[in-house]
């Protein structure tokens, strides 16, 4: 009896401290993926692929949807999957270490000031990127507009042009009959 107790215990940890780890994550600064994955800023320079690996792994299992019930699952492991790319990703890892250290030398010695300013920097870099994703889908949506107004004016002119030859004939007929229809005056003496 005590070992079904503490074995329902146990899931029970377990599946509050999955909980708890997946609205961690969910709630966490979703462009700082060291918060995420709850790695040390400080240290990022000597982390290795493998220890990154290693991190997302021991959070994934905790995490992963076909191990627990909370609906949140998904979302919190997609989160968690990015993070991981991202910091396997040495371009933009390094991207996010240059900024983080660029912060050392701009704020004191509080950590919590320092990240508070990595994370501004973070925001309006986030920020004119999607301006700028923005401005390129309203130019590319213009141009799609414009070439959509060519190729209708391009059609209204194939049309005209072919009727205007297909009536040639009735034009011409028209006029040959005008012509010998018309009887000149005769003018009076």
């Amino acid at each position: 009896m005590s070992d079904t107790i503490d074995a329902d215990l146990n899931s029970q940890e377990l599946s509050l401290k999955r909980d708890k780890e997946i609205e961690r994550i969910i709630s966490a600064f979703t462009l700082d993926p060291y918060q995420i994955l709850e790695l040390d800023h400080e240290n990022a320079s000597t982390l290795t692929s493998i220890q990154i690996k290693k991190q997302y792994r021991a959070k994934s299992l905790l995490i992963h949807p076909d191990k627990t019930t909370n609906p949140d699952a998904p979302k919190a492991f997609n989160i968690l999957k990015k993070a991981e790319s991202n910091l396997q990703d040495q371009d933009f890892k390094s991207h996010i270490d240059e900024i983080y250290d660029s912060t050392a030398s701009s704020t004191t010695n509080d950590t919590k000031q320092r990240y508070e300013s990595f994370k501004d920097i973070l925001i309006q870099q986030e920020f004119t990127k999607r301006m700028n994703q923005q401005k390129e889908l309203q130019r590319q949506g213009e141009l799609n507009r414009m070439k959509e107004e060519i190729m209708e004016l391009n059609e209204l002119k194939r049309k005209y042009k072919k009727q205007w030859e297909d009536n040639q004939e009735n034009r011409v007929k028209n006029w040959r009959s005008y012509t010998n229809k018309v009887v000149k005056k005769v003018k009076k003496k």
